[in-house]
């Protein structure tokens, strides 16, 4: 009797430090929830429908933003795995990157990028990340070819990777 009365203790003992561990580690850190946005700018909900009609490639952008467009339209987005493509200053440095992008839909050509406020404000490709600010360059390349504007709502812009204008 005794020793069953002892598992009984040492068994509700565990499922307590069990729960008190469950709590303690529930919740993020409190600096990574710091930088996630949580909300979504009507905007951008719009620039992702716009890419759900008609980019039939995949799509460059950060990884809120490809978090949209794939959520909302199921078109093949980025997330992670574009930097290049969002940060280097010119095309031709983010060319190489941008033929062959290893994707969460596979190895694939960017085809379009879409750049919205949040993003020119601070890349941010994984949450736990800082997010980094593009330089005035980056940003700027999209003006220019092989890039084509497609849609500009104010808040974000879908571009066009004319491959037929990319100088090799």
């Amino acid at each position: 009797g005794a020793t069953n009365k002892k598992r009984k203790l040492v068994a509700g003992a565990l499922v307590m430090v069990l729960l008190a561990m469950l709590v303690a580690t529930s919740h993020p850190q409190k600096d990574l929830m710091d930088r996630m946005g949580e909300g979504i700018a009507p905007e951008m909900l719009s620039s992702a429908y716009y890419c759900g009609l008609y980019a039939d490639g995949l799509v460059a952008s950060d990884h809120p933003a490809s978090s949209i467009i794939f959520g909302f339209t199921g078109t093949n987005a980025t997330w992670d795995t574009a930097q290049d493509t969002l940060v280097a200053d010119t095309f031709e440095e983010a060319a190489e990157e941008m033929r062959e992008v290893n994707s969460p839909s596979g190895k694939k050509r960017v085809d379009f990028v879409a750049i919205d406020k949040s993003l020119e404000s601070g890349v941010m490709l994984f949450p736990w990340d800082p997010a980094s600010k593009p330089s005035e360059e980056a940003i700027d390349k999209f003006n220019h070819a092989p890039y084509m504007k497609l849609y500009d709502n104010g808040y974000s812009r879908l571009y066009y990777v004319n491959w037929g204008l990319a100088e090799d």
